[in-house]
Order: C-alpha cells, then sequence, then structure tokens
C-alpha cells in the first residue's frame, strides 16, 4: 500500500513527538504529515501493533513506500532530508556534529554567544507550541511514578488521556503525596 503521505503517529506533548512538529513547523511542512494522536491509556490499534510488530514506544513514521521508522532522531533525519527545500540541519558532517556537541553547554564565557544563540532557538514560536501548562496537567501521573498511560492506585482515567482537553482541567495539587486527588479533582470525569 501506498500511502499519500508520510504518518507520524505520535503522543501529544511527548518531547520525542514536539521535535517532529517543530521540525516541520520551522519547514513549513506540517500538512505534509498525516499526523495522528494515540491514545496511550487504551491498548494500541491492532494495526499500528501488526506495523511495528508489537512494539508500543512512539514517535513512529510509516513512510508513503511502505516503511516504517522508529526514534525521533532518525525521524527528523528522514523528514529534513525528505523535504529538503528549508534544511533545518547541517549538511556538512563536521558542523552537524559540533551542534550536536553544544546540547551539553559549559558554564564559560567563551561560550556565550552560542547560549545567545541557543535561547534565541528556544524562544522560537516553533518551539513554543506547547505550554509549561499542558505539561503539568498532561504528566501529573509522572509524578506519582506512573506513566505511559497507566494508573495510580484509587483512579481510573489517567491524566494522559486526551479528553477533556488539558486546558479545562485543574491545576493538580503540589502536594501530591499528602493528598492524592481523585479522577473529578483532576478534572478528569465529570463531578458525580
Amino acid at each position: 500500500m501506498v500511502l499519500a503521505a508520510p504518518i507520524v503517529h505520535h503522543i501529544p506533548v511527548c518531547p520525542f513527538s514536539q521535535r517532529l512538529e517543530i521540525l516541520l513547523e520551522l519547514k513549513g511542512r506540517r500538512q505534509a504529515v498525516d499526523s495522528r494522536v494515540v491514545d496511550i491509556t487504551r491498548p494500541r490499534p491492532p494495526e499500528l501493533l501488526r506495523r511495528t510488530r508489537g512494539r508500543t514506544a512512539l514517535p513512529v513514521l510509516e513512510t508513503p513506500e511502505g516503511g516504517l521508522l522508529r526514534e525521533s532522531l532518525v525521524i527528523l533525519l528522514y523528514l529534513d532530508e525528505r523535504f529538503p527545500e528549508a534544511p533545518v540541519a547541517q549538511r556538512d558532517p563536521y558542523r552537524r556534529a559540533v551542534k550536536g556537541m553544544l546540547t551539553l553547554l559549559p558554564r564559560e564565557p567563551r561560550y556565550d554567544r552560542v547560549r545567545v544563540w541557543r535561547e534565541a532557538c528556544l524562544a522560537h514560536p516553533a518551539v513554543g507550541q506547547v505550554v509549561p501548562e499542558e505539561i503539568v496537567r498532561l504528566y501529573d501521573d509522572y509524578a506519582l511514578g506512573v506513566g505511559n498511560g497507566a494508573l495510580p492506585p484509587g483512579r481510573t482515567v489517567s491524566t494522559f488521556a486526551p479528553q477533556p482537553a488539558w486546558s479545562s482541567r485543574p491545576w493538580p495539587p503540589a502536594d501530591k503525596h499528602g493528598h492524592r486527588a481523585s479522577d473529578a479533582e483532576l478534572g478528569l470525569i465529570a463531578h458525580a
């Protein structure tokens, strides 16, 4: 089966998925990829499990030619080369390697110029697609030691559930271990 466009199966807000969304935004090619959200609070769709041979890690990309790619950095390289008209990665191998080393930026004055560049990158609108409030509300279960859609004791809905929308949920309690909030207190279900 030949697809019209690459398909990316992903989790909203996931930093590995965000990498892909940022790259596509920088290239102006968000509409060139069929972006499919996977609800990790439910079993994976059988067809997706078949395509991934039972693996559940996300994101994954299906190429129009029928190939399957895993690992966000691999998918980034694929997308950057598939849509070459606005390259994001350095084309020169040495410069690309140096750029990769800059992710571990020493706190020395000689790197001030690079630090200004890094801050400008982080301030770019393409990077601001997810706000801190969204991360806190969706990843609240991680603070309790459960993630990827698993449920903390006494709860029936994961904070990773796509509905209701994160923006309609109240702020989770700061003292997560002193008072375990219920599904209703977290805005995950209607109050009874």
